[in-house]
């Protein structure tokens, strides 16, 4: 089973306006394998809503606690700029 892990990011931004005032919405991921016909198992789990700018070292951390004590075998995690080096 894949298991998806949504931090939000750009494809969780909610738009309301040309000057970009946004939110973190909840995530999108779902709905679009849905709507692309994805036929594989996979499990959907928010961690954080917070952009990608936005994240640091202690959220970087929380992610791979995460997957550390987790029971999936593969993982994708949503967001532009999870890791820097």
């Amino acid at each position: 089973m894949l298991e998806i892990l949504t931090t939000g990011g750009t494809i969780d931004k909610v738009y309301f306006d040309k000057k970009s005032n946004y939110e973190v919405g909840d995530p999108f991921v779902e709905e679009l394998l849905r709507k692309m016909n994805v036929n594989i198992s996979f499990k959907v789990k928010s961690l954080m809503k917070i952009d990608s700018l936005d994240m640091t070292d202690i959220d970087r951390e929380e992610i791979l606690n995460y997957i550390k004590y987790s029971n999936a075998n593969n993982f994708l995690i949503t967001n532009s700029e999870i890791w820097s080096l």
